[in-house]
Formats: C-alpha cells, structure tokens, sequence
C-alpha cells in the first residue's frame, strides 16, 4: 500500500507534494493538484504549477524520486483545459502570452528527467488532455469519463509544443484521430488506441498502479531520464523555440479571428 512519509498541506487552492513509498521501497513524489474543482488553467493554476515544477527542479530532497501526478479522491477531473471565461476577456496580446504560457508549462512538465505518471481519475479534456499527455504513463479510473481534444469544435487550435508532446505521447495515427475527429472518448476506448497505459476500478487502486510504475531506484531515475530526453529530442525541433508558436497563433488568428470558444 502507499504510506506518505511527507508533511501534507491540506490548503486548498495550490498543489501539493508529499513523498510516499511504494510496495518495492522505493520513494515516490506525488503532486496533488488542487488549484480549482476542474483544474482548469486559471492564472492560479499557472502559477501553482510553476511553484511545482521549480521545486521539482531545485529541491534537492525530491531530486532522484519518480512523479505521479493527481487529483485528490473526492474529485472528478483531473484536468478540464483552459479558462474559458478568461479567455474571452483578453485582447489579442494578452491571448498569444496566456497560450504560450500554457504551451510551456506543458513542454516543462513532459522535459521533466525523470518518470512521470499520470492517475487520471477523471475527465481529461483539451488542455487536461494534453497535461495528462505530457506524462510518460498514464492510468486511468474506469467510468463515464471523458479524455479527449475538442479544440477542432470550439474552433481553437493547439500550440505547437502540444502538439508535439500528443504526438510522442500517443503516436501520429491516433493523435490524428484524437485532433482532428475532435471527440470524447471513454477510459476503455482510450485504452483500446493505447492513450492509456493502463485502467483500474478504484481511485486507490489506479494510484497504486501509478505509484508502483514511477518506484524506481535514485540511480535508475537518472538513466531513465538521460533516455527520455534522447527519445523526446526528435518531437522537441518544432516546439523548443515558444516564438514558432507565437508567429504560428498571430498569423492564424489574423485570418480567423477568435469568436466566443
């Protein structure tokens, strides 16, 4: 079972870290996002990933431990994408810095060098499809759940470095599907396309299998993230530079300018 060695802040409105240790010994840094009931990407939301992710990367006593990334048990979206009623509001300028935000958030999350797994024990939809997606593994809680892309609908489209991290994350054929159909699809469809690595019938049970795939050793975590990056190098020539997104957003919302999403 999963034991927490770690302080837990019970505070609302940011995302938590504690350590645990899973079945084989090894520790494990579980994130609990728990910024909004949808996490949807609000300023705050931003925000407290940024505050995640620096101490992910410089807090020397969570260096060498895998990640799961979740929500808390009582919630039932894991991520549902940007902050629509925000996004409405902005003027063009403040648009392209609120996407490119996002987009590299996104890219940070998935250049992360080490494991990073996803419980996603809830709806995961646009940009909570690609958060879910910039994790290396991905399991998921059997329901009414919708995972998927609708940006085709709103009509939106999605930054490049999403792009990019959808691609490696679930392969050309099915993110063409997944993009381009625009639709919802269930945990156990989204298994059967191999966006999920894996489903399971309990929120506990799904972080179990989440935890015990992030176990590995401080020693193995740094061989598994100097590949990952070797693996990831590929997908990251279109994306690395935020000004190809930048140009890529001002160019199309020229010729389409945005509407009510």
């Amino acid at each position: 079972s999963t034991q927490s060695t770690g302080d837990h802040n019970h505070s609302t409105m940011v995302w938590n870290l504690s350590k645990v240790e899973a079945d084989n010994g090894e520790t494990v840094v579980v994130v609990s996002m728990e910024t909004n009931k949808a996490n949807f990407f609000s300023i705050q939301m931003m925000e407290d990933m940024e505050r995640a992710l620096d101490q992910l990367e410089s807090d020397s006593a969570l260096e060498g431990y895998g990640v799961v990334l979740s929500i808390p048990k009582n919630r039932r979206v894991f991520s549902a994408g940007l902050d629509l009623k925000h996004v409405v509001t902005l003027d063009q300028d403040n648009f392209q810095s609120y996407i490119t935000r996002f987009d590299r958030l996104i890219w940070r999350l998935w250049k992360l060098r080490r494991p990073v797994v996803a419980s996603v024990t809830g709806h995961a939809m646009a940009g909570g499809f690609c958060l879910m997606a910039a994790c290396d593994c991905r399991y998921a809680l059997a329901g009414e759940f919708n995972l998927g892309l609708n940006e085709v609908h709103m009509p939106a489209i999605l930054p490049l470095a999403s792009v990019e991290v959808c691609r490696y994350a679930i392969g050309d054929l099915a993110l063409k599907k997944v993009l381009l159909d625009g639709l919802f699809y269930k945990p156990e469809e989204a298994l059967e396309m191999r966006i999920l690595d894996g489903i399971e019938q309990d929120w506990d049970a799904v972080m179990q299998a989440a935890v015990d795939k992030a176990a590995l050793p401080p020693a193995s975590v740094a061989a598994y993230g100097q590949m990952k990056a070797s693996l990831q190098a590929p997908f990251a020539v279109l994306a690395d530079d935020p000004e190809r997104t930048t140009a890529l957003f001002r160019e199309y919302y020229k010729a389409h300018p945005r509407g009510k999403l």
